[in-house]
């Protein structure tokens, strides 16, 4: 395939993605020579490293090391900043060195956005399965500031995942992100942020009249049929009687068809065996989910 031959088929990726209401990020869309598709040299920089686990002293430096070079690369390509969060996963770190950690994980995320989903599953995993104490002060305020930042602009995905991290984790958000989640039209956000509710972590009284407008006898075809569905099942919007004359959606409800569940929590990255001392560090005491460092190009 040439050049002309290579834009012409983008040119049909993009017109089957409009039909969508999606679009390409020209931002990471490129044509490049096959031979251009090497491996990155900074793959097996950060590769390379070697982060001490026996020693905490000595595994504090190899993390500077590590995440500097990571964020020094990540100007040039955000790929290695994703990969190297990614990679860390599988790293054991001790207790004494979790502040900085979390630190540059939380950098990261601000970063280079595309890692948030990494860094989300990493603070759950470590907080939860490894027993480390995650900063809620730190943590809520990036939750509350990529939300803040996200919103407005429509940065659904970061916005999802910093709802879902306050969840899992029980932070209490901020009165003001309540005020700016409550202008979102994205369904998924929107559940989110009244699951969010339910759990008492942002303000009760928040305005959700944008979205019960949504809940009515058409939602099955107004392209908030998610939200409508959801909210009403789960009681967190009015509208289950209105809605269940629509033989589509009184279907579901008898089925009690679901696609968002309320009870469903992350899969941690790193699990400790049973049988291993709580206090011990010692990586034949975890179990490391083999996908962690995956690097996807």
């Amino acid at each position: 395939m040439d050049r002309t031959e290579a834009e012409n088929a983008l040119t049909v990726i993009r017109s089957a993605l409009r039909e969508f209401e999606l679009d390409i990020n020209p931002g990471k869309t490129r044509i490049v020579p096959v031979e251009e598709l090497r491996e990155p040299r900074w793959v097996q920089e950060l590769n390379a490293f070697e982060i001490a686990e026996e020693n905490h002293l000595r595994q504090k430096q190899n993390l500077h090391r590590y995440f500097s070079y990571a964020l020094e690369v990540a100007r040039d390509d955000e790929e290695a900043l994703k990969y190297a969060v990614r990679k860390s996963s599988s790293f054991l770190v001790h207790p004494e060195n979790w502040s900085i950690y979390e630190a540059y994980l939380i950098k990261s995320a601000t970063t280079v956005p595309n890692c948030i989903s990494a860094v989300v599953q990493i603070l759950i995993t470590d907080s939860e399965s490894l027993g480390y104490r995650v900063g809620k002060e730190p943590v809520t305020r990036f939750c509350a500031s990529t939300i803040s930042q996200g919103a407005p602009q429509e940065h659904h995905s970061e916005v999802a995942w910093a709802l879902w991290l306050a969840i899992e984790l029980g932070l209490q958000l901020p009165p003001a992100v309540s005020r700016i989640l409550s202008k979102m039209r994205n369904s998924v956000c929107a559940l989110l942020a009244l699951h969010a509710r339910s759990c008492g972590l942002v303000e009760r009284k928040f305005d959700t009249s944008v979205w019960q407008k949504l809940v009515t006898l058409d939602s099955a075809t107004n392209g908030h049929w998610l939200l409508a569905y959801e909210a009403s099942r789960n009681g967190w919007l009015d509208g289950k009687g209105k809605m269940s004359s629509d033989p589509y959606f009184q279907e579901m409800f008898k089925l009690d068809v679901g696609f968002y569940d309320p009870e469903i929590h992350t899969q941690p990255l790193i699990r400790r065996k049973p049988s291993a001392d709580e206090f011990s560090v010692d990586l034949s005491d975890f179990e490391f989910d083999d996908t962690a460092a995956e690097y996807i190009a």
